[in-house]
């Protein structure tokens, strides 16, 4: 059971990384959107991350944009 959950949060990483390059190439071309619409696209995109996570995210890529 603990091996299997190793896996799965290896998984799980290996996917949130995957989504995070996705966040990235997104917010590229989506500079001239707001904030809060970037948000909301990109949360419906990555469904399957957290959205708090999702919003420290963008945060922090708008911040070094």
């Amino acid at each position: 059971m603990a091996s299997y959950s190793i896996e799965q949060h290896k998984r799980e990483l290996q996917e949130y990384s995957k989504k995070t390059n996705l966040v990235r190439t997104g917010h590229m071309e989506l500079k001239h959107v707001k904030l809060s619409s970037l948000v909301c696209a990109n949360h419906v995109e990555l469904k399957n991350v957290q959205f708090t996570a999702l919003v420290r995210a963008n945060l922090v890529e708008l911040e070094h944009a």
